[in-house]
């Protein structure tokens, strides 16, 4: 079955609550940066249904399996911040910031949690961050900009 196929097939099982995610989860293991990434998928359609039991098993399947995922580690991230766990989302993305790959939306995940909890410094810090590592020029960096109302680094006195 192709990838797109079955990632097709895996979610919307997964969001019409059918259960038959969890079987196709094991026929697709050989490739496993892949199942790695679906896991966390499936994770994030189980979190869009509101269903935090789901989502937690699929995340805590993929993580026994490969501990430190960073895109498992954010899909954890996702689901405690659902649940109010803020410390616990932190966590996990700075865990996941710390991978070359994830670290940009890992940032910007820190940046949009400490902004809509009101922690403006720590929003500003992770800003900072993620316009070092993207440019002033991201689209991204200039709409979190704007959000927090604040310059380009590097243009006003510190």
């Amino acid at each position: 079955m192709s990838r797109r196929l079955w990632l097709f097939v895996s979610v919307t099982l997964a969001l019409a609550g059918l259960g038959g995610a969890g079987w196709m989860l094991s026929v697709q293991r050989r490739h496993d940066r892949q199942w790695r990434q679906d896991v966390a998928v499936l994770a994030r359609a189980a979190l869009a249904r509101r269903d935090l039991g789901g989502a937690n098993q699929l995340v805590h399947t993929g993580l026994a399996r490969s501990p430190g995922d960073p895109d498992l580690l954010l899909a954890r991230g996702d689901i405690a911040r659902a649940g109010g766990d803020y410390n616990s989302a932190r966590t996990d993305y700075l865990a996941a910031a710390g991978d070359d790959r994830t670290a940009a939306e890992a940032r910007g995940r820190l940046f949009d949690m400490a902004l809509g909890i009101g922690a403006s410094e720590d929003a500003a810090h992770h800003l900072e961050i993620l316009e070092q590592r993207l440019g002033t020029e991201d689209p991204q960096v200039k709409q979190r900009r704007e959000r927090l109302k604040i310059a380009p680094a590097g243009s006003h006195p510190r």
